[in-house]
């Protein structure tokens, strides 16, 4: 990746120069930007002249801004202000549903991790295994694993995903099912896995879509009550 391409942050308030900040103290060139004026690039087989777009979640037009930029070929990052007050009685899952970025972040800190695991992220390389890999929530709820976090999908072996201990990923959020969706590898070395809802009250989003059931490949993302999980092939060795 050219570390000449600039990572831009679309934003308007403090939080987004605090974010192009913090990107710069880590090597980052990063350079803000009005979102009502900027223009996301063509989409280009060739070289792309950003790298990276991260956009505030309190924007209105933030989905649209999603939309162009990811249709751009950019990875896109939807940053969410510890500063602005989230409203307890919104369910994050019908709200934030259909944004579909390539990680979610409510801090700085966490910015800064997720721009590495952003893009390098390993589409689809030999001797790969299928992995969950979270990538934030929106809006930030509290959580037990970072960012990055990749739980292995091994054949015949179920994935439950719920509030339950006896979940194999435990998520907090009461907007969660004690066992609300599971996912499972499909046989066959196809690298897909099939998602399931359990019947839980909020639903289960696969593809920006609340469904009951999909196929999943590498890249689709799955959310549940505003936690994000995308499907990766990793090396075999990763946790």
């Amino acid at each position: 990746m050219d570390q000449h391409q600039p990572i831009v942050v679309l934003g308007l308030g403090e939080a987004a120069g605090l974010w192009a900040q913090a990107l710069s103290q880590n090597g980052h060139r990063a350079v803000l930007a009005d979102p009502f004026t900027f223009v996301p690039p063509a989409p280009s087989h060739g070289p792309r002249p950003i790298k990276l777009v991260v956009i505030d979640s309190a924007l209105d037009i933030t989905p649209n801004l999603l939309h162009a930029v990811r249709g751009a070929g950019v990875p896109a990052i939807v940053a969410t202000s510890p500063h602005v007050p989230q409203n307890p009685n919104r369910d994050p899952l019908t709200y934030y549903g259909t944004w579909i970025a390539d990680a979610y972040v409510g801090s700085a800190e966490e910015l800064v991790h997720a721009v590495p695991i952003v893009l390098d992220t390993q589409q689809s390389p030999d001797g790969a295994a299928l992995h969950l890999t979270y990538r934030g929530a929106i809006p930030p709820m509290e959580i037990a694993f970072p960012i990055g976090t990749a739980f292995p999908l091994r054949e015949g072996v179920a994935c439950f995903l719920g509030r339950s201990r006896g979940a194999t990923v435990m998520l907090g959020s009461p907007h969660v099912g004690r066992m609300h969706a599971v996912v499972a590898t499909i046989p066959g070395g196809e690298h897909r896995a099939a998602a399931m809802d359990l019947q839980s009250h909020n639903g289960t989003y696969l593809k920006g879509r609340r469904v009951q059931a999909d196929v999943l490949a590498p890249g689709d993302e799955m959310a549940i009550a505003g936690y994000r999980f995308v499907l990766e092939c990793l090396p075999s060795y990763s946790a």
